[in-house]
């Protein structure tokens, strides 16, 4: 008998037998979610006893002689003692029983069972040894649904088992990046290199990472314990979060929430200033530095690097293509909340008509542009150091004896004497020189103090005929004066 004959002809099944809730019939065309499987396990199997019914019997089937469902298929002898048959549920709707393991906890083959899709009526051939109870519950398929109920009750399933583990392995591969994360930031705070001359965990050249890895690892168990699964693991392909794949990809989770929280701040200021740059690096590849300066709502200004990016085109083109591609790839409205540029004097940076200052007035009027303070005063002392004879003596006068002290036997000689004149105080060493920018001029004449150290080397150590030419007598007169 199809199941689509036997449900058709009831139209209000809670109401045909409203006693009875966990009647199988009500849920054979719902799909058994883990809700719905909860439950039915607290309600139980139906089997009510013949004075539950509205009659006070089971109902007879057309069969002669007449016979019916009887309590006595709840209960089976094994081994001579009565046990309880907890998979048979009696639906009163319908007058059929059903499996109700096999339905809740049965395979797919399972479910498509007679006991689950249309149920049981043959009363006359249900008992004994062949009977269609004891083949039912002694197939292959209803033994495995019965060892899944006990499982689920017991906790002891194999999904949440597996999903217990799985939980157990991402609480702990999180709580080793996470120790990770913070050896990351505080290698990175510190501007401090990662990597060593190998990559290995017993190397003692593995660099600072690695180092501080094996130091964390004997103040946190868990560290330690992945530590020595990696050791002791054969495969190659293992995840380990150690190698450098993995510290780039910290390096830059970290780089992006700290950009989206500048960018954050600069969104709420609503308006900023660009301060824009290019410079080759030593792989003679020219780098744009992208910095943005604004006010917070607590009114502190700040200046932040927003992203570093390489040009292959310097012109005021490129510069303001790659430009706008930054802002795009940011959701900057610089069209809008740009009011202020600052560049160097450069003529791709300054031009009036093909400058990058140009390009970007002509889309934002409110964007002025001011040349960059820094290279201003940095041209106005390299002006004035030119200006005045005494001034290009005197750092003449430095520059040729950083070139002449450069050598490394002076350069000994010159550490030597500091150790001797200057006890208990910091070596000096020398300090390179630099015509293009400021502040290497202030650095270079912070040693001009231990210029007579100088003098004493030329007149002690250096008495050859070579060494006392008009270059030293000068040297030596220039230094004297200061």
């Amino acid at each position: 008998v199809e199941s689509r004959d036997i449900y058709e002809s009831v139209n209000n099944l809670q109401s045909v037998s409203p006693m009875f809730k966990n009647d199988p019939v009500l849920f054979m065309n719902k799909s058994i979610t883990p809700g719905l499987k909860l439950i039915q396990l607290e309600m139980g199997p139906c089997q009510p006893v013949a004075t539950d019914l509205p009659n006070g019997k089971f109902p007879k089937d057309e069969s002669n002689p007449p016979r019916s469902f009887s309590t006595s298929y709840y209960t089976k002898l094994v081994n001579g003692k009565s046990e309880h048959r907890s998979w048979i549920t009696y639906s009163p709707s319908i007058n059929r029983i059903y499996c109700w393991t096999c339905k809740l906890f049965g395979s797919i083959r399972a479910q498509k069972n007679s006991f689950v899709t249309t149920g049981c009526n043959s009363w006359g051939h249900l008992g004994g040894l062949y009977g269609r109870i004891h083949l039912h519950e002694t197939c292959k398929d209803h033994l495995e649904a019965e060892l899944n109920k006990i499982m689920y009750i017991n906790n002891n399933r194999v999904d949440i088992q597996l999903m217990n583990s799985n939980n157990k392995h991402v609480a702990m591969n999180r709580a080793v990046v996470h120790v990770l994360m913070d050896i990351v930031l505080c290698l990175s705070k510190h501007n401090d290199a990662f990597r060593g001359h190998t990559e290995c965990l017993t190397n003692g050249t593995s660099g600072k990472f690695l180092d501080w890895v094996n130091v964390f690892a004997k103040h946190h168990t868990i560290l330690a314990t992945h530590l020595e699964n990696i050791k002791s693991s054969k495969k190659k392909q293992r995840l380990t979060y150690l190698s450098k794949s993995s510290q780039n990809s910290m390096l830059n989770c970290i780089a992006e929430s700290i950009r989206e929280t500048i960018l954050k701040e600069v969104k709420a200021a609503g308006m900023y200033s660009l301060i824009l740059d290019s410079t080759t690096d030593v792989s003679k590849l020219d780098q744009f530095a992208f910095v943005l300066r604004y006010c917070t709502n607590d009114g502190l200004i700040k200046e932040r690097l927003i992203c570093v990016d390489e040009t292959v085109d310097s012109t005021g083109n490129g510069m303001y293509e790659l430009f706008c591609k930054v802002c795009e790839k940011y959701n900057l409205n610089w069209r809008h909340d740009l009011i202020g540029q600052a560049y160097d004097g450069a003529s791709n940076m300054q031009g009036a008509v093909k400058g990058l200052r140009s390009l970007i007035q002509n889309e934002n009027k409110s964007a002025l542009h001011v040349w960059c303070s820094a290279h201003c005063l940095n041209l106005a002392v390299v002006d004035c150091c030119e200006a005045t004879e005494c001034a290009q003596d005197f750092f003449g006068t430095i520059s040729s004896l950083v070139t002449f002290l450069g050598a490394r036997k002076r350069t000994a000689t010159y550490v030597e004497f500091q150790k001797q004149l200057y006890k208990n105080q910091r070596i000096r060493r020398l300090k390179s020189f630099s015509a293009t920018r400021w502040t290497y001029h202030d650095r270079s004449q912070g040693w001009a103090r231990y210029s007579k150290i100088s003098i004493e080397i030329l007149d002690t150590r250096y008495l050859d005929l070579e060494y006392r030419d008009t270059r030293y007598s000068i040297l030596g007169s220039r230094v004297s004066r200061y």
